[in-house]
């Protein structure tokens, strides 16, 4: 264990010689060996006290490079005396001490910090605040897409500071809150499969467009002035600080998403026409199951500006444009008039005829109908 703790040590010993040789402000704050470890340690809690009291302002900022300095100078002190017992102990210590100067600086410095735990925990595996200062390093303030592996060596730190303090609240606190998180991690790794998400987009939105899941991995839709795409997650919940880009042009559109095997979804081109670039946007939504790209064409004012596809090159739609369904409408509509028109013509005494018939057949279903050669042509 001596070895590997002067190993991790010897980074630290080093930044403190180069801080004191770049930084001629602060070289003479203290020379080698004036001060003894004891009293440099000391120097170093009061002045972190004082930082963590004044957070972020700039005599804070001052405490805490103060604190650092102080630290590795006594770290570059007790590695030139005897490795005793006793000496181990402070050098245990001081780096967790460290640790703790790395996690307050502003961004937090997370591998510096964790570095200078784990040099505290070669020396004594059971340093509780040591243990608890690398599961801080380790969660990285809980940022978004930590991966598990880093929750769970955590959360094992953890376990053994709460075994050695079982009623320090602190830890147990700090456990729930990082099992609640690993939980949620696994509820979210199961993953809706394409198809099942794609079932959530409005149908309205995917009015003259086609289903190109299998294809080419989304589904688009579109009305006289927009077109609508939406590209499934796979195997990963989407979020736009997770590598998710949407890239566009007056008539291109490229899109990549992670995927659950670490890898991207390419999808791509040149689009099939021109887009008002100014007012097109896109939105992950469903809680990050779902890209919805919204185009706006570029002339509405154009009846016949129907997209029979999104990128040139691709299948394109099957559905009819709005003005050919509108089409068959007319045409459907005048071809009933003619019916309507006979109906008319009917026999004047037919509609006297059915009511007589019907009141004398109850139960019996009695209509008018034509049977002349002339309607059946």
């Amino acid at each position: 264990n001596t070895g590997a703790c002067l190993a991790h040590l010897a980074s630290f010993w080093m930044a403190a010689n180069l801080m004191k040789r770049g930084n001629s402000a602060e070289r003479g704050m203290m020379e080698e060996n004036s001060l003894s470890v004891g009293s440099l340690k000391e120097r170093g809690y009061l002045a972190f006290q004082k930082a963590r009291m004044l957070k972020r302002t700039t005599a804070g900022r001052q405490y805490l490079a103060e604190a650092k300095e102080c630290y590795m100078e006594a770290l570059k002190c007790a590695g030139q005396e005897t490795l005793d017992d006793s000496n181990l102990a402070m050098v245990s210590t001081l780096s967790s001490n460290l640790a703790a100067v790395f996690l307050l600086e502003s961004p937090p410095n997370w591998a510096q910090a964790k570095a200078a735990a784990d040099a505290a925990l070669d020396i004594n595996p059971k340093h509780t605040k040591a243990l608890y200062r690398r599961a801080q390093a380790l969660l990285e303030d809980g940022r978004q897409g930590l991966p598990k592996a880093a929750l769970e060596a955590a959360l094992q730190d953890l376990y053994i500071a709460g075994e050695v303090e079982p009623l320090n609240a602190q830890i147990a606190e700090e456990i729930q809150r990082v099992k609640k998180h690993i939980a949620a991690l696994e509820a979210g790794q199961w993953m809706l499969r394409p198809e099942e998400i794609a079932q959530t987009i409005p149908p309205s939105l995917l009015n003259h467009g086609e289903n190109l899941l299998h294809d080419h991995g989304y589904i688009w839709g579109q009305s006289q002035s927009t077109i609508d795409i939406f590209v499934p997650a796979r195997g990963v919940r989407l979020a736009k600080s997770s590598g998710v880009t949407c890239e566009l042009g007056v008539q291109s559109l490229n899109i990549r998403l992670p995927t659950a095997d670490n890898h991207h979804f390419l999808l791509g081109g040149e689009l099939y026409n021109f887009i008002q670039l100014e007012d097109s946007t896109w939105q992950l939504v469903d809680d990050g199951l779902l890209l919805h790209v919204e185009l706006r064409k570029r002339d509405q004012r154009l009846k016949g500006d129907h997209w029979p596809c999104v990128w040139k090159g691709q299948r394109e739609a099957r559905a009819p444009s709005a003005e050919e369904q509108q089409a068959v409408r007319n045409f459907a509509h005048e071809a009933s008039l003619p019916q309507v028109y006979d109906e008319k013509k009917a026999h004047p005494n037919a509609v006297e005829t059915v009511r007589r018939l019907q009141a004398m057949c109850p139960g019996v279903k009695v209509e008018w109908g034509d049977t002349s050669l002339d309607q059946f042509n």
